[in-house]
């Protein structure tokens, strides 16, 4: 059986109502933080795990789901054309598609792939 506040209060001292009362306030704010702290962090989440715009194409496609399949620097230059539509520098984007395949080529011309 629970106490009332009026037993606990004879039995322990007024002090540890206010005590008791404290702490119950606190709870409250650490639960409220928490789910504040919950909802700012799945959406975090979606931002690393899953972004807009590596998830708008028309195909319904993820990026992450066929780039992965190419050497590194082709799959970037993929990723910036993948995304250049949607993030909002498209030309910026394009740029560094570029600037990544231009660094294949040199790789496979220096590999003596492409003369």
């Amino acid at each position: 059986m629970q106490k009332s506040s009026e037993e606990i209060s004879q039995e322990y001292g007024s002090d540890t109502i206010r005590n008791m009362e404290t702490v119950s306030t606190v709870e409250g704010v650490l639960r409220s933080k928490k789910d504040s702290v919950t909802s700012a962090d799945q959406n975090c989440k979606e931002m690393v795990n899953h972004p807009d715009h590596y998830n708008n194409h028309p195909s319904g496609v993820e990026c992450i789901d066929v780039v992965e399949h190419f050497s590194f620097n082709i799959g970037n230059a993929m990723k910036y054309l993948w995304r250049s539509p949607y993030k909002g520098k498209q030309l910026e984007d394009l740029k560094k598609a570029r600037w990544y395949i231009e660094r294949e080529i040199e790789k496979l011309k220096k590999a003596g792939v492409c003369k």
